[in-house]
């Protein structure tokens, strides 16, 4: 799973690039996200799954411009695609208990 860091960084760039707000720390800003989780599963293919899910939104490039100043890379073949947004936080992936964390976080 992605670290708590690089997630709060997509939603800054999120909030900031597309919305146009500003992130307040102090006050923290309130927005409504849709986060894409999936439950690791024996014999689940992750990468095929993450990019099933999130297929549409990469094709948008508001989306794109706005994980590229996160700092998710979406260059390179699908399975790079896939990890970089696993590792980014894009896509929680995990036991119930390991998303619930994660999306404690935000």
């Amino acid at each position: 799973m992605g670290s708590d860091a690089a997630g709060a960084g997509v939603f800054e760039a999120f909030v900031e690039g597309v919305l146009g707000v500003a992130v307040d720390a102090a006050y923290g800003s309130r927005v409504v996200g849709v986060v894409h989780v999936l439950v690791r599963r024996p014999g689940r293919d992750v990468g095929d799954a993450v990019l099933r899910a999130t297929r549409n939104h990469l094709s948008g490039p508001h989306y794109r411009r706005t994980l590229s100043k996160a700092g998710v890379r979406l260059d390179g073949n699908d399975t790079d695609i896939a990890e970089e947004l696993v590792d980014h936080g894009v896509v929680l992936v995990g036991t119930c208990s390991d998303i619930a964390a994660a999306v404690s976080e935000y």
